[in-house]
């Protein structure tokens, strides 16, 4: 994102508006935390990174379906069963762009939980269902 930086100073030579390629702090600006159970809470850009980086070498992504948010999970903890792969636990969700993942903003947490909660399935094992994420 550019910003506009003015300096006026009263000097016809120097003052005048630059734009600075640099990046806007969105205070709402970061990251949402899904879990298969339905429980969720948003994270910040510096706490997005930090699990990032945990799971670096571990991680699994995909496009949730034709839309713009990527689900994360641990690879480790993904499963086959029957043909098809699922994740039970918590995964961490950011928007994809063509330059790589960005952060959410505004009602882009609403759009990517509703988007996550929508391709969960019931796991059943041991007589019991468990909400699981499937994915592709």
């Amino acid at each position: 994102m550019k910003v506009l930086e003015i300096d006026i100073k009263l000097d016809p030579v120097n003052d005048g508006a630059r734009l600075l390629e640099t990046e806007a702090i969105h205070k709402d600006e970061g990251a949402l935390v899904i879990a298969t159970n339905g429980k969720y809470k948003k994270v910040t850009p510096e706490e997005a990174d930090v699990i990032l980086e945990k799971l670096s070498g571990y991680t699994e992504s995909e496009f949730m379906g034709n839309s713009p948010y990527i689900v994360i999970v641990n690879k480790d903890k993904t499963f086959s069963y029957h043909g098809g792969r699922y994740f039970i636990g918590s995964a961490l969700v950011m928007k994809g762009t063509r330059k790589g993942l960005s952060f959410l903003t505004g009602d882009d947490y609403d759009a990517a939980g509703k988007e996550f909660m929508s391709r969960l399935v019931d796991f059943v094992a041991n007589g019991e269902r468990y909400p699981a994420y499937e994915l592709q």
